[in-house]
């Protein structure tokens, strides 16, 4: 039991809760809202708090993060997307 929970913030933890995993443009698991990074033709996201110099991919040109300012998790905000994805009436929907 103790093992599990040691790995339970391991990349195959996606697999269990359906989030998106460590390589999507959000990967973060508690909804703290930030957003990741990727090479110019790159597919995976790497969580970066600092923009690199002359870095100018498209939706990733954010500016630096500061830690201190990360959203807090709300759990409201995630059972609105729970209700969301539970209200879906098709499979297209659902993916959406």
């Amino acid at each position: 039991m103790f093992l599990a929970l040691i790995t339970a913030d391991g990349p195959g933890m996606m697999h269990v809760t359906g989030m998106v995993g460590y390589h999507g443009k959000h990967g973060c698991c508690l909804y703290c809202g930030m957003q990741g990074r990727r090479e110019h033709h790159g597919t995976h996201y790497f969580l970066a708090l600092l923009k690199p110099l002359n870095y100018n991919v498209s939706g990733c040109t954010h500016g630096d993060i500061n830690m201190k300012n990360l959203l807090v998790p709300l759990r409201k905000r995630y059972h609105e997307n729970l209700r969301i994805v539970i209200s879906s009436s098709n499979n297209s929907q659902y993916h959406a």
